[in-house]
């Protein structure tokens, strides 16, 4: 019988400078009721991965986030919950907010991580743990929260024909239409799942080269000026102007991943003020509120934390079994966990291109 040891080797955060990711060796946590404890077979890099420690360092806090394993402890409350159906021998992937220091334990640059039962996704036998590792938690949560949570792009999936289809805002008795949906950084993983959610197939329908001076122009006349919806998965200061510039008159929906200026959320100093602006950080899908500082700082929302248990448990579910989504391609690194904060520092410097880095947490 396998026994879970007391301590693990782990990436945390050092002090010398502060945020510095370093190979330590720690107490393996104890899970929460609602968590299950996965032995870690590997994991992926994630922009989350440099920002967090860059942002708010820590000494001492675990980092990680996206990773893949096999159950081996569950909380005390999981076995009783309706639906969940995980046991102890699961191969189960998902991503934990790591790097928090708020919650300096949890990280899944480890050996072991703690994780919300209710936020895993069973990996099917016939998929890989590196693929189930590339897919995660991250990206897929993150882009499911900006196109379809009600409180920020509403864009909803119906089943039809044993499928999916993609409609715009809410049921009505007359047809819906399929809406054009923009997602600027469409070659990012998080831009590559948001894609694959919305055709529930790999490609966008129609690129556009972000760096043509005719780029605002193509699209716009691409989709007759009534594009509504827009994902900005880059959102800096050129990706916002874009997006607010595609938008047609009649306004729409923006969202974007990173924090934008109050005088943009209020539509001051913009064109159109028929636009919502929002943004929004994939972790609020656990639900429990991080005390972190402006504007990241947020509250337990358990609307929030109910719409990300749905997800996962059932769309995220559903199309990784029946293989409507693939990972961002997968490059295995050499060197195990030991070697993981080099590819942080390579994703934080540019560095990689097209593909996801993953790591065997074992070798």
């Amino acid at each position: 019988m396998f026994t879970v040891p007391t301590t693990m080797r782990a990436i945390v955060q050092g002090s010398d400078p502060p945020g510095k990711q370093i190979l330590s060796t720690i107490a393996v946590p104890e899970p929460r009721p609602d968590e299950v404890l996965v032995r870690v077979h590997a994991v992926a890099i994630n922009p989350c991965d440099w920002k967090m420690p860059s942002r708010f360092p820590t000494p001492g806090a675990s980092s990680g986030s996206d990773f893949a394993g096999v159950v081996v402890r569950l909380g005390s409350a999981v076995a009783a919950t309706p639906g969940l159906g995980i046991r102890v021998g699961d191969r189960v992937s998902s991503a934990v907010h790591g790097a928090n220091p708020v919650d300096p334990t949890t990280g899944s640059f480890a050996e072991y991580v703690c994780a919300v039962a209710a936020l895993t996704w069973k990996v099917p036998s016939s998929m890989s743990f590196d693929d189930a590792a590339a897919i995660g938690g991250c990206g897929i949560g993150t882009a499911g929260l900006a196109l379809f949570a009600p409180d920020t792009m509403g864009l909803r999936f119906e089943a039809e024909d044993d499928d999916y289809q993609l409609l715009d805002g809410p049921s009505s008795a007359s047809a819906p239409r399929k809406p054009f949906v923009l997602v600027y950084g469409g070659s990012t993983a998080t831009g590559t799942m948001a894609i694959q959610l919305l055709k529930l197939h790999y490609g966008a329908e129609k690129v556009f080269d972000h760096r043509s001076p005719t780029c605002v122009a193509d699209i716009k006349d691409y989709t007759r000026g009534t594009l509504r919806y827009v994902l900005d998965i880059i959102t800096d200061a050129r990706s916002v102007a874009v997006c607010e510039a595609v938008i047609g008159r009649g306004g729409g929906r923006y969202v974007g991943l990173e924090a934008l200026p109050e005088d943009v959320l209020a539509g001051k100093g913009v064109r159109s003020r028929s636009v919502k602006w929002n943004w929004v950080l994939g972790i609020s899908l656990v639900g429990r509120g991080e005390a972190l500082e402006e504007p990241y700082r947020f509250e337990f929302n358990q609307e929030r934390r109910d719409w990300g248990e749905n997800w996962f448990r059932h769309l995220v579910q559903d199309v990784v079994d029946r293989g409507l989504i693939k990972p961002h391609p997968p490059s295995v690194r050499p060197g195990g966990l030991a070697s993981v904060p080099e590819g942080v520092q390579m994703l934080e410097k540019g560095q990689v291109r097209g593909e996801k880095l993953v790591y065997h947490i074992a070798d």
